[in-house]
């Protein structure tokens, strides 16, 4: 049994073990690029005055063939073609959004967010601009305000010490 890495990977292939886009994809094919091939060897046939069972037909229909891959050739990447995995159109649109958007580089604090109209990327050869002593303690600042305690963590004047029998002296009696 096949088993998918992904679920939404997953594509039904009702006929023939083609999947519902490639099924479109080879009737826009069949029908699209039969009849340009048709239409195209019927052409060459009339301008030549020969007709369908002459010994003309062999060259015509190479022309036609020629006239046809352009017809053909887009339905067949946009059913076959699989960059990255990705079905084509969400492929595309991460590729333009990508190209798009600013790119970024900082080399700071991978978890600070950060703005395209943050502080710049020195360039080779410059020395890397240094924070001022304000902006020093109010990162520090906003580092200490983001640690949270967590709920085991000890708070202060509610040790447990004080209040266990081992540690007042006091032993227990068996009372057996």
């Amino acid at each position: 049994m096949k088993v998918h890495r992904d679920i939404t990977a997953y594509e039904a292939k009702p006929m023939f073990g083609l999947t519902w886009r490639r099924i479109a994809a080879l009737g826009v094919m069949t029908f699209g690029g039969g009849g340009v091939f048709v239409a195209v060897t019927a052409a060459v046939l009339y301008s030549r005055g020969a007709s369908w069972s002459s010994d003309q037909l062999g060259p015509a229909t190479n022309i036609a063939m020629y006239a046809m891959f352009p017809f053909i050739i887009p339905p067949a990447l946009w059913a076959w073609l699989r960059p990255m995995g990705l079905r084509p159109e969400i492929y595309f649109q991460y590729a333009i959004r990508h190209s798009l958007t600013a790119k970024v580089i900082s080399y700071a604090d991978t978890y600070e967010h950060r703005t395209a109209a943050a502080e710049p990327v020195s360039g080779p050869g410059e020395s890397p601009q240094q924070p001022s002593r304000a902006d020093r303690r109010a990162r520090k600042e906003v580092a200490r305000r983001r640690k949270a305690l967590s709920e085991h963590a000890p708070q202060q004047g509610s040790g447990r010490a004080s209040s266990t029998r081992r540690t007042t002296g006091k032993a227990r009696k068996n009372r057996h």
